[in-house]
């Protein structure tokens, strides 16, 4: 595991970044850093942060030239201007958070770059999922149907602990930061991430306190429950008299 108290530090200039392009891990695409930002620039972003954007994208279809295809290896590139330093504090910080983190709860780090003074590449896994944020009571339903809603409870509590445990404070736990992946959170978006203990960033908004915020969270995931567990009980089937 990296080094805990390692100060961060912006990456040198590249030009370019290897990446796996197939699922085996035996192929490699080298891509140029500057031709992806030039080619994704025009396409709409898959979300957006404060000063950021985030795009998926198949490093195999774009050094090949191609549409991406089902079989490709996808991944989630963000791009940042440094300009404000605030955010040039906190955002290029996101990549040595998630290599002190395992995979599974949380992205895998793929890749950083700088493409010039103030233009910050990040390239980490893309979480294949729904948004908690955007199918809730659909999610909590599937969660209590399949008899898993504590379980997955359980994992958010998870979630928090590893991040204590590794002296980070994510800073912006909310729905719209869990990915629910095979009925299981992950945690994205660590552009707030700073050491415990640290002050939070001027401008973020959402609750600094990890361990709250998840309270809060957990609080409005057991409310849809009990909106949808009667729900679920009036639809299973009545045995007959014996």
């Amino acid at each position: 595991m990296p080094d805990a108290t390692a100060t961060p530090s912006v990456p040198h200039p590249a030009a370019q970044v290897v990446l796996l392009d197939d699922r085996d891990g035996v192929g490699e695409a080298r891509i140029s850093l500057a031709a992806v930002a030039a080619k994704l620039s025009k396409l709409p972003a898959s979300g957006f942060g404060m000063g950021s954007r985030v795009w998926r994208f198949a490093p195999a279809a774009l050094a090949r030239e191609r549409p991406p295809a089902p079989e490709d290896v996808f991944y989630a590139l963000k791009w940042v201007h440094l300009s404000d330093p605030v955010r040039a504090r906190h955002l290029p910080q996101e990549y040595h958070w998630l290599e002190q983190l395992e995979a599974g709860r949380f992205p895998r780090p793929i890749a950083q770059a700088m493409l010039d003074a103030n233009s910050y590449l990040l390239v980490s896994e893309w979480i294949e999922g729904r948004n908690l944020a955007l199918h809730a009571p659909a999610i909590v339903t599937d969660l209590v149907a399949a008899g898993l809603f504590d379980r997955f409870c359980g994992n958010l509590f998870g979630i928090v602990e590893r991040l204590a445990a590794a002296d980070i404070a994510h800073s912006d736990i909310w729905e719209p930061n869990i990915i629910v992946r095979d009925l299981r959170p992950v945690l994205i978006d660590f552009g707030w991430g700073r050491r415990r203990g640290e002050p939070p960033a001027r401008d973020n908004f959402h609750q600094p306190d990890d361990a709250q915020a998840m309270r809060q969270m957990l609080l409005r995931l057991g409310a849809l429950r009990r909106m949808v567990k009667p729900d679920l009980e009036a639809k299973q089937p009545h045995e007959g008299p014996a």
